[in-house]
């Protein structure tokens, strides 16, 4: 009886550590300081930012992420149906779902502000940005990524994600069979 014991025993320790890692994990994202020294800095909170910043935070890196908002470009996007993993998403809940696996990391966050300079030194450099804070860095990743221009024009802005998009890419196949209007100019418009 003893060795059933004992495995009952190991079954049970095996259980509760399963437990223990599906439990929800807590945030751990970090306000950033107004000034300071950080391993890296990543500017920009887009797909590409947010990934850099669960990377290096998974890796120990002590990091600062700089942007305006969390979730870039894709926010603006109605229907995500090019993603790995889903079969259609809308851009506003994709770029929920990378906010969430961010906030799990020891990350430092400074949203809603902006890099407006940078100087590069032989072992980093120094940011500062639009609200005033400074920080030096020894390694650095841009990932700024893109903003559309509008048009500014009346109901444009009423209309994005129901009509109006800035991706032909993304979101021409959701227009497929029906009449539409390309604006831009040169190569990437003809393309489109």
């Amino acid at each position: 009886m003893g060795n059933v014991n004992n495995v009952v025993g190991v079954i049970d320790t095996v259980d509760q550590d399963v437990r223990r890692e599906t439990e929800p994990k807590q945030k751990a994202v970090l306000d950033a300081p107004d000034s300071g020294s950080f391993d890296a800095i990543i500017i920009g909170g887009g797909p590409a930012g947010i990934t850099a910043g669960v990377y290096l935070t998974r890796k120990m890196i002590r990091t600062l992420l700089i942007s305006p908002d969390l979730g870039g470009q894709v926010l603006w996007t109605s229907d995500v149906e090019n993603y790995p993993g889903y079969s259609a998403i809308s851009g506003w809940q994709l770029a929920e779902n990378f906010k969430e696996q961010l906030m799990l990391q020891p990350i430092n966050l400074r949203i809603g502000d902006s890099v407006i300079a940078m100087e590069l030194t032989s072992n980093g450099g120094i940011v500062r940005t639009q609200m005033g804070s400074e920080y030096s860095f020894r390694s650095l990743v841009v990932a700024s990524g893109k903003r559309s221009r509008p048009l500014d024009v009346p109901g444009e802005e009423k209309f994005i994600g129901r009509g109006v998009t800035y991706c032909a890419t993304c979101d021409g196949p959701l227009y497929r069979g029906q009449k539409v209007a390309v604006i831009g100019g040169g190569k990437s418009a003809i393309t489109a």
